[in-house]
């Protein structure tokens, strides 16, 4: 089966992050869950919104690193 990924997106508060975590124990055969909230967060924890650019790079780069090693997410 080809790489795939699956994109969750909608407003602050929405449940994205819930809903994910749900899904990948339960539905998923994939356990990679790339979140650029959580990258920002580590990059800066006490103003993460400062990273958040930073954190869209990285998240970006982890994404294509899946799909050039054929793992699905």
């Amino acid at each position: 089966m080809r790489p795939h990924a699956l994109i969750i997106a909608g407003p602050n508060g929405a449940g994205k992050t819930t809903f994910a975590r749900d899904y990948l124990r339960t539905e998923s055969v994939s356990r990679v869950f790339i979140n650029a909230d959580l990258i920002a967060a580590g990059l800066s924890p006490f103003e993460p919104e400062t990273a958040n650019m930073a954190a869209m790079r990285i998240m970006a780069s982890r994404i294509r690193a899946c799909v050039a090693a054929g793992q699905r997410g």
